[in-house]
């Protein structure tokens, strides 16, 4: 998959179609994130949304939100996570697009690993505001936590074993 990516990247470049760009430059920020290439993975991000960032708020804000927050979190750059969180009101936007389909709140997740990583708030309040939002959702839910914490894992096994107690997703 990976050589994939690499052959397409030049193509994906040069396309004007910023749906089909966007979407690209999403995966590939999670295939640098799984390789352990998170810094890699900040620095591409950084670049498109400092070239590209109305086309990315207009076309693939979501997915190339989700992408890049979880690389600046890997990398620990918490503080920059919560910038683009308020200067994008992307939490807001998340919520409202969950009305309308059925999607995984990552960036509201994010941000919460991100305030407790930076001491904003205790593990008892993290542990509560994720199991408000998981267990009386769907199991959908429960199992979206499972891909979060497979995406986080690497950074935060401790607190992903901690978290699992107390959320009874052991």
């Amino acid at each position: 998959a990976w050589k994939i990516l690499k052959e397409t990247l030049p193509i994906v470049k040069t396309t004007q179609n910023y749906h089909s760009r966007f979407g690209f430059v999403a995966l590939y920020m999670n295939a640098l994130n799984r390789k352990g290439e998170a810094e890699m993975a900040c620095s591409y991000g950084d670049l498109n949304l400092e070239a590209y960032e109305k086309e990315i708020l207009r076309y693939r804000w979501y997915r190339f939100f989700v992408s890049y927050l979880q690389s600046l979190l890997l990398c620990g750059k918490f503080g920059r996570v919560l910038s683009l969180v308020r200067k994008y009101k992307l939490t807001v936007k998340e919520r409202q697009s969950r009305r309308h389909r059925t999607s995984i709140p990552f960036l509201s997740w994010y941000q919460l690993f991100a305030a407790y990583q930076l001491g904003q708030f205790d593990f008892d309040h993290l542990a509560q505001e994720l199991q408000q939002q998981i267990l009386p959702a769907d199991n959908q839910e429960a199992t979206s936590y499972e891909l979060l914490m497979q995406r986080l894992d690497i950074r935060f096994p401790e607190l992903n074993k901690q978290l699992r107690d107390v959320l009874g997703l052991t």
